[in-house]
């Protein structure tokens, strides 16, 4: 377990999954998401909640995308649409 600023994390390409949410508060879920495929070996696999408007308005995911349910953080407090996006990292 680390505790840090995942972004100033050197990454090493040493993880063969990566799962992750990253923060919704404007894009910054890009930054996360181009940072995480970092710590993937070749052939690793990531997958990443993100909010539905990623996909839909911004375009910005990558891989294969997947709406979740409505209302599927609602016990969280938050009734944000979401998905999720696999990515496979090419040998």
């Amino acid at each position: 377990v680390m505790t840090a600023n995942f972004l100033q994390v050197q990454p090493e390409p040493i993880f063969d999954k990566v799962i992750m949410n990253p923060p919704f508060h404007g894009k910054t879920y890009v930054k996360h998401l181009e940072h995480a495929l970092k710590f993937l070996r070749d052939g690793g696999v990531l997958l990443c909640i993100m909010p539905a408007t990623a996909h839909y308005d911004h375009k910005t995911t990558m891989g294969q995308w997947y709406d979740l349910p409505v209302g599927s953080f609602a016990e969280a407090g938050t009734n944000v649409p979401t998905g999720f996006c696999v990515v496979y990292k090419r040998e």
